[in-house]
């Protein structure tokens, strides 16, 4: 006999809890639960979660060949360390839960790299006035920088919501999840029970990969708030050893030597910095899953005094010109931003050449 759930009132009276039949549910409530409750959907990493916030309901996502043909992103969240999360809601009902609604998320993540951080910026305002813990993020330009190049290198999450995730769908996220080194995909089951007065209760299950088949990120205290370079190189070598740490600290270095201004991201899980010349970012260092990666932004290198106007293929194929012929760089190369790991970097004096390239910019 299964568990029974019961409702103790204030004055001690006791009501059983039933579970909802979803047919009675319309999938707009369920969608306005978790638009003004996020945090249902917090998958916590050891004990320091990361919030999560509302940036749209409905997202509008345009297809490319027919930009008048649209499609509506249920929720697009975003969190505390600038990791944008797309979320899409369905009932159990609904067979499409399986295959096409898989298909359909993955079509709204191929065309995130596109969206404007500006529009993003003003939509996370605009739906989160009320919330306090909000307001630190409404000017902060680092953390919509961060949301920029992690919606830009393809670093983000996606997560299924359902009042029960069928066999077929749980067995797609994992294989999903397994399968795209830069994006994390898990389901959330938010089962409903009312009492006779209307009281609602709601369960919460993450279906998915456990956390421990991921390379979880080690947390840096949080009294600093920021990034220095001793931590930040500790953590490198923490991650990756002893040459990408050198790789790491060689590139620090660069941006002192093209008088670039280095600064140290505030991220409690990510470490990240980034090297700017005055308001424009040249290049940048970042943690996603355990490893490290220099990336370059074709939209930000267009800014340059010395690469204005080039296409994205000659900033492309300059850039990874430091490479041997023979080297295989096709999964560096991502819609709008060149994705380099820092272990492809090591030795032959790849950061030295890298550095050419960038003085050649400015």
């Amino acid at each position: 006999m299964g568990n029974r759930l019961f409702f103790v009132s204030q004055d001690q009276r006791v009501q059983e809890m039933n579970e909802v039949n979803i047919k009675d549910m319309l999938e707009s409530k369920l969608q306005e639960i978790v638009e003004k409750n996020p945090d249902l959907l917090t998958r916590e990493w050891d004990d320091q979660p990361r919030k999560l916030f509302l940036v749209a309901r409905e997202k509008e996502v345009h297809a490319e060949e027919d930009v008048g043909n649209s499609f509506s992103l249920d929720h697009l969240l975003v969190d505390s360390e600038g990791v944008p999360v797309l979320v899409e809601v369905k009932r159990s009902t609904d067979t499409r839960t399986r295959r096409e609604v898989a298909a359909q998320m993955l079509d709204y993540a191929c065309r995130a790299s596109s969206w404007e951080k500006d529009i993003l910026k003003g939509l996370f305002k605009e739906n989160n006035e009320s919330r306090l813990d909000a307001e630190p993020y409404f000017e902060d330009e680092e953390f919509w920088n961060r949301v920029s190049t992690n919606l830009e290198a393809e670093h983000f999450r996606l997560v299924f919501v359902a009042d029960r995730i069928p066999e077929t769908l749980r067995i797609l996220i994992e294989f999903m999840d397994r399968a795209m080194n830069n994006i994390e995909v898990y389901g959330v089951e938010l089962k409903p029970y009312k009492t006779a007065d209307g009281a609602m209760l709601l369960s919460s299950n993450i279906v998915g990969n456990s956390l421990d088949v991921r390379t979880k990120p080690t947390y840096p205290s949080r009294g600093t708030g920021k990034w220095t370079r001793e931590s930040f190189l500790s953590r490198v070598y923490e991650k990756e050893g002893a040459d990408v740490d050198k790789v790491a600290e060689s590139l620090l270095d660069l941006c002192e030597s093209l008088g670039l201004r280095g600064f140290f991201g505030r991220g409690a899980i990510l470490a990240n910095y980034m090297a700017k010349s005055g308001s424009d970012t040249v290049y940048q260092i970042g943690q996603a899953w355990g490893r490290f990666y220099l990336y370059l932004s074709y939209r930000d290198l267009r800014k340059l005094n010395g690469c204005k106007g080039w296409e994205n293929d000659k900033l492309k194929d300059t850039i990874l010109s430091i490479f041997p012929s023979k080297t295989d760089t096709s999964g560096m190369v991502k819609e709008s931003v060149i994705w380099i790991p820092l272990q492809s970097l090591c030795g032959d004096e790849m950061v030295t050449h890298f550095g050419e390239k960038i003085r050649s910019f400015l």
